[in-house]
């Protein structure tokens, strides 16, 4: 009897045991960190491989045996993309769209072609870049699923840096020169162009980012008489960032909230590179790594500020990640780069 009792005892605190730990377990919050992802090239000593990195760890989308980059990429659900392109046996770069690992071709492979970046809305796969026609002139071009449109006429040589959709809206910056082999900065949206710059100076276009019915453009004015300055277009009105007495370049522009991101690099007197980031038009502080770099990307991800690039050190490009203005070394090889972040 007195084992049938303890038997029962010991049952029932079992039993509660277990009600409180699933009681628990609906109730905890779960901190899941975020995931880190990136896209560049590295050296295997012969050739630039295509790779992508997943929190610090790389994986080549391409064999190593010709030349090729990964620009962009970007994660929608389990799915990770990336854009860019590889050199064909024949020497001829082909626009590439890597899902997860597996390569499509978005060109021929008979005239130079490059993808720059990759958007995803719903279902629809977004690349932005450019494909030359039978001229070798360069057309701006956008890839709808594979399908390419032109958003310029082959007239003068264009290109498509950046694309971002919002709503039934695709916008595309970029740039295309003028009779006067001057770079114009565009903005296409739904294909309709919209210069930014008058054709006094060379301008270029090099990211695109929407927050609601705000339009931001990141690049840069070259001058011929004066230093190069980064400029950010809002809703094409433009603010100079830089103050002109060094040059800088405007690489990638983020908006998060109220606050918007952009970064870049700069070059000193003597040429050598240092990172840039730019918060509201406040310039940030930027360890370098090394004793230079450059930044390539930025994403933010609530209170943190990731970037992407290269920090140079004894002549050796070394892909780079930035978090919060912290370098971390991604790579070993002979030389490496950064030329996309996301984080998911």
């Amino acid at each position: 009897m007195i084992k049938k009792v303890l038997f029962a005892v010991l049952l029932l605190s079992t039993a509660l045991l277990f009600m409180q730990c699933s009681k628990n377990k609906d109730t905890a919050s779960v901190v899941v960190p975020p995931v880190f992802y990136a896209a560049g090239t590295e050296s295997n000593g012969t050739h630039q491989v295509a790779k992508v990195w997943e929190d610090n760890v790389p994986v080549s989308l391409t064999d190593g045996m010709h030349d090729a980059s990964a620009n962009s990429i970007f994660v929608s659900g389990n799915d990770v993309y990336a854009a860019g392109y590889e050199f064909n046996n024949s020497g001829i770069p082909t626009a590439k769209l890597w899902k997860n690992g597996t390569a499509t071709a978005l060109s021929g492979g008979t005239k130079p072609a490059e993808a720059n970046d990759v958007f995803i809305a719903g279902t629809d796969v977004y690349v932005a870049g450019y494909e030359s026609n039978s001229r070798q002139i360069s057309i701006a071009t956008v890839w709808k699923n594979g399908v390419p449109a032109a958003l310029t006429d082959g007239s003068f040589n264009a290109y498509a840096n950046s694309v971002y959709v919002s709503g039934n809206d695709v916008y595309v910056a970029g740039y295309e020169l003028n009779s006067s082999n001057v770079s114009i900065a565009k903005l296409w949206k739904n294909g309709t162009a919209i210069n930014l710059s008058d054709g006094n100076a060379d301008v270029y276009a090099t990211s695109l980012f929407v927050a609601g019915t705000d339009v931001y453009v990141l690049g840069e004015e070259i001058f011929r008489s004066r230093k190069t300055v980064t400029k950010l277009w809002k809703n094409g009105t433009a603010t100079v960032l830089s103050d002109g007495t060094v040059n800088t370049y405007g690489t990638s522009i983020f908006v998060s909230g109220s606050d918007v991101f952009a970064a870049g690099y700069e070059l000193n007197s003597s040429s050598i590179a240092a990172p840039k980031l730019w918060k509201n038009g406040v310039a940030i502080t930027v360890n370098p790594g090394s004793t230079a770099g450059s930044i390539n990307a930025i994403y933010v991800n609530g209170a943190n500020v990731f970037a992407g690039g290269t920090a140079n050190s004894n002549g050796i490009s070394v892909a780079t990640v930035w978090k919060n203005g912290v370098a971390t070394a991604l790579s070993t090889a002979p030389s490496s780069e950064i030329n996309a972040v996301f984080v998911k």
